[in-house]
C-alpha cells in the first residue's frame, strides 16, 4: 500500500482548528472550520504534487519562493465568491510541507500551505479558517465547501 509521509518545517504546526491530514495514496485532504453548517476541504492530489518541480537539496530556496506562494494564494482567494461572503480573509502564515511516497523514497516533493483566518470573526465566536495549497510550479489548489460533519466527531 502506498502511504504518504507529510512533514512540516519552520515552526508551522497544525492549529487546533484543523482536523489534520487524511493521508491517502491519491491525495492529502485537510479540513477546517468554515461555519456551523459547512467546512472547507482542501484536497491536494498526489499526482499534481509528484509532477511539480523538486527542491534540489543543494539549493538554498525552494523552486517557488514564499512571497510568490503568498501572492498566488492571495490572488486565488480573491476570486472565490462562495468563500468571500461576509468574510475578510487575513493572512496567517505560509508553511512548507514535504511529501514522500513510501514505496518510492526518492520521490520527495515540497509544497506550500498558505493559511488565513476570518478577520470579521466576533469574540467568543468560532473563527472560520482557510487553507490554500501552492505547488512548486505555482499551481494553486483551493478548498471546497462541504456540509459540516457532526461536531462531536470532529475536533478542530
Amino acid at each position: 500500500a502506498l502511504i504518504w509521509v507529510l512533514a512540516q518545517i519552520g515552526g508551522c504546526t497544525d492549529r487546533e482548528r484543523t482536523r489534520g491530514e487524511d493521508l491517502t495514496p491519491n491525495a492529502i485532504v485537510r479540513s477546517s472550520y468554515f461555519s456551523d453548517t459547512q467546512e472547507l476541504n482542501l484536497t491536494v492530489p498526489r499526482p499534481l504534487v509528484v509532477d511539480s518541480p523538486s527542491w534540489d537539496r543543494d539549493a538554498q530556496n525552494p523552486p517557488f519562493a514564499a512571497r510568490d506562494a503568498i501572492d498566488a494564494a492571495n490572488n486565488s482567494i480573491a476570486t472565490l465568491d462562495d468563500l468571500a461572503e461576509k468574510r475578510q480573509w487575513q493572512f496567517d502564515n505560509a508553511c512548507l510541507f514535504r511529501s514522500t511516497v513510501s514505496d518510492m523514497p526518492r520521490i520527495e516533493r515540497w509544497f506550500w500551505i498558505v493559511s488565513y483566518h476570518d478577520a470579521n470573526a466576533v469574540e467568543l465566536q468560532r473563527m472560520a479558517q482557510l487553507e490554500v495549497a501552492v505547488l512548486m510550479n505555482g499551481r494553486v489548489i483551493t478548498p471546497t465547501l462541504f456540509p459540516a460533519q457532526n461536531d462531536d466527531e470532529i475536533q478542530y
